[in-house]
């Protein structure tokens, strides 16, 4: 209920342009983390094997990779020279066929984080946000598909996927490894993106609203 209440309040306090809305949630999450931990009983995350060892792996990755994306997405955001002819091949995409977003949002946002990837797509499209979201639905439904669905590709893709690996592996349990895990979601997973696609946004198949 505190972190719901935090994002709502953020929420409308941006919406009233409110300079402090990003400090106001923020600070709030960090307060339901510290009243959290400060309520919870030892015994019970003695109990349930509680440790911060998979959060500071997790941690420790992902800020590798948010240090290693800026330079990608200084060369997607200033549309530098070098990558022209695949952000041409992007912003060439048929009106009627968002699926070059899906695919290359969702290419990105399997070995990178999803938000970055999001907005860095929502960038190339070459209109504004509210533009995006009146006038063209279709790429922003792409877009927002690629950048959450294909995160599940890999353990990089979301945070909560490395956790779920450190965690297991503490309790000294079997997982598939990085490559075995990408074998599993190739197989189950990339047929139902195909099927995503061709239903919601490939060529003339209508648009069915997410």
């Amino acid at each position: 209920l505190g972190v719901i209440s935090a994002l709502i309040i953020s929420g409308h306090m941006k919406g009233l342009g409110c300079a402090y809305a990003d400090a106001v949630r923020n600070g709030s999450l960090i307060l339901c983390a510290l009243l959290s931990y400060l309520t919870t009983s030892p015994q019970l995350r003695k109990k349930n094997h509680f440790s911060w060892h998979p959060l500071q792996e997790v941690l420790v990755v992902f800020l590798g990779l948010f240090f290693l994306v800026a330079p990608a997405l200084v060369l997607f955001v200033e549309k530098h020279t070098s990558i022209q002819p695949l952000l041409q091949w992007f912003l060439d995409c048929p009106p009627w066929v968002a699926s070059r977003y899906f695919w290359g949002t969702g290419l990105f946002s399997s070995f990178l984080d999803n938000a970055p990837t999001y907005l860095v797509f929502a960038h190339m499209t070459g209109v504004s946000m509210m533009e995006l979201v009146n006038n063209m639905p279709k790429f922003l439904a792409a877009i927002s598909a690629g950048a959450v669905f294909m995160g599940a590709m890999t353990y990089i893709g979301n945070a909560p996927n490395f956790m779920v690996k450190a965690i297991v592996e503490e309790e000294r349990k079997d997982i598939p490894g990085f490559f075995g895990y990408m074998i599993w979601s190739c197989v189950i997973l990339l047929p139902v993106f195909g099927v995503i696609d061709y239903v919601f946004f490939s060529g003339d198949v209508p648009f069915v609203s997410l």
